[in-house]
């Protein structure tokens, strides 16, 4: 599935760094994903230290929200135009910006 959406999108991917923990963690593929960082295929678009404000609000507004996505609202709200990739389509239909905007996202 997620493979698709990469192949349909070539990217680049604005991502963060709980993200790609995550992915790493559940895929394994360590060594791919800091390729695509050093490529540029993959760009960390966020960090704690920066999105702290935004990423505690969203963790605090919905209960089934965890870093990773939180983390991916908080970058939505500097990068309003570009859509988020997921495949958590029910929680990203749910999560909403500080102005209250839905957040634009593409899932399988």
């Amino acid at each position: 599935m997620a493979q698709g959406i990469f192949k349909k999108y070539g990217g680049p991917f604005y991502t963060t760094e709980p993200v790609l923990t995550e992915v790493a963690h559940m895929t394994g593929r360590d060594a791919a994903i800091i390729e695509g960082v050093k490529t540029g295929r993959l760009i960390v678009a966020g960090s704690l230290q920066q999105d702290a404000a935004a990423i505690e609000r969203v963790l605090s507004t919905y209960a089934q929200c965890d870093l990773a996505d939180a983390s991916i609202v908080a970058v939505s709200e500097r990068k309003n135009s570009v859509p988020v990739l997921t495949t958590a389509r029910r929680q990203f239909s749910t999560y909403r910006r500080a102005d209250k905007s839905v957040l634009p996202f593409v899932a399988p």
